[in-house]
């Protein structure tokens, strides 16, 4: 684990980068580990990538499941998919307590996203790290 909560914050915001620019593009699991071969990733941001990679339509599935009829993956802020893509990742691929996760999602949120998605990111979040 990194130990310097600057370069922890760092290297998760290097990773929602990423994760953003991968779901804007609309890339398969594939090309996403292709695609990080560009990149200058440390071991433990490579094991969140491929974990992310590997799991990237079982991630948007649980996480459409619990958006409401009148919203839609799509409909959802490119920043919140990545965000929450991010969150579920370090939650299931590195174990992290669930507290942390939804704690630094929230603190990306407000660096990146518009002050009213935070609580819908919270909400998602409470459902989708379980």
């Amino acid at each position: 684990m990194i130990t310097d909560k600057k370069q922890q914050w760092k290297k998760r915001v290097e990773l929602m980068q990423y994760f953003y620019a991968c779901l804007i593009k609309d890339l398969s699991g594939k090309q996403i580990i292709a695609n990080i071969l560009k990149y200058k990733f440390d071991p433990e941001q490579s094991k969140v990538i491929n974990f992310f990679a590997m799991n990237i339509q079982t991630i948007k599935t649980k996480i459409k499941s619990l958006l409401k009829a009148t919203w839609t993956w799509e409909r959802l802020g490119l920043i919140l998919r990545a965000i929450s893509c991010l969150a579920y990742c370090e939650f299931f691929c590195l174990k992290l307590p669930k507290a942390i996760v939804i704690d630094q999602a929230l603190v990306t949120c407000d660096h990146y996203s518009q002050n009213e998605d935070k609580s819908f990111l919270n909400a998602i979040l409470e459902k989708l790290l379980v």
